[in-house]
């Protein structure tokens, strides 16, 4: 099954964050090995607004993070217009779009999701997903 990675998830992947937990380390490393690791190319868009706000070190352009996530073998997942029209239907979801469209990706691909942010795991959608703490 598709391991999808939120942002934030991205960046403790690729920077070898001790933020990553040892658990979601290993999915991360088994999706891996098996084809199966992916991301929302809207990340990439997160990933340029936190470089212009000074909030993620590392590759000083986006082209060069993706770049760098794509080497490590990690599948992209285009916006589509079923994810699109997925992530306007959710309910009792934060209003944050791009969390929406995250959340929205791993439906329509039936993937996991793996994250920290509280309000996508507290949310009672039926979305399957793990800490990425743990």
């Amino acid at each position: 099954m598709t391991l999808l990675l939120d942002s934030h998830t991205v960046l403790w992947v690729t920077e070898d964050s001790p933020n990553l937990g040892r658990a979601a380390r290993r999915r991360c490393n088994a999706a891996l090995a098996a084809g199966e690791l992916a991301i929302p190319t809207i990340v990439f868009y997160e990933i340029e607004r936190g470089l212009r706000r000074g909030r993620i070190r590392g590759p000083s352009s986006v082209s060069d993070w993706r770049s760098r996530i794509l080497s490590l073998g990690v599948r992209e997942v285009p916006l589509s217009a079923d994810i699109a029209m997925r992530a306007s239907d959710l309910e009792n979801l934060s209003g944050d779009p791009l969390d929406r469209l995250i959340v929205a990706t791993a439906l329509v691909e039936r993937a996991v999701l793996l994250t920290a942010d509280q309000p996508i795991l507290d949310w009672r959608g039926n979305l399957d997903r793990r800490n990425a703490r743990d």
